[in-house]
């Protein structure tokens, strides 16, 4: 009698648990992580990026040498002053599909309508379209991808490590992500 009310007793909890699982929508399906449409703009604190197309480079056919990823997209920062490109590569992830081939290292940024002169800086409120290019990782083989896929990282506004200068740091967190077919139209 005692085994039957105890079973009982647990059988209760474990449906009163379940039924607050499911309340809370845990018992959902996860969302499955799709993409946003080339030319949807992504912002965070930082900048606005609007991804219209991507190319891939196989090695030695790039600007860097190696294989390589290029954006094509609009640019807009929204610090007070001028900040330095490095920050704004430091915001996005970028790998190509389906091998999963990964953009890592410092790139380039240059300005679409000047794209012989390299882009030290992106001036405030000033919407610009630009090329950016970024090694692809060591080893990386994308040939035969036809799809990039770019992820924009929050970003915040801190202080160094050493000093006492604020800059701009991407986060963990995701502002958004695009995904684009080769081909910068």
């Amino acid at each position: 009698m005692l085994r039957a009310a105890a079973a009982g007793v647990f059988a209760l909890t474990v449906a009163a648990l379940l039924f607050a699982l499911w309340l809370s929508g845990g018992l959902e399906r996860a969302r499955e992580d799709v993409p946003l449409p080339p030319g949807t703009a992504v912002r965070n604190d930082l900048l606005t990026i609007t991804v219209h197309g991507a190319e891939i480079a196989s090695a030695g056919s790039g600007g860097l040498g190696g294989p390589s990823v290029t954006l094509r997209a609009e640019l807009t920062s929204h610090a007070d002053e001028p900040v330095s490109t490095s920050f704004f590569i430091d915001m996005l992830e970028v790998r190509t599909e389906p091998s999963g081939s990964r953009a890592e290292g410092y790139g380039s940024i240059t300005l679409e309508r000047a794209p012989a002169d390299l882009l030290t800086h992106v001036q405030p409120e000033m919407p610009e379209t630009v090329l950016v290019e970024l090694p692809l990782a060591e080893g990386a083989r994308p040939d035969g991808d036809g799809r990039v896929r770019v992820t924009v990282k929050e970003a915040e506004f801190r202080p160094g490590f050493a000093d006492e200068s604020s800059y701009w740091w991407s986060t963990d967190e995701v502002a958004g992500e695009v995904a684009v077919t080769t081909g910068l139209d």
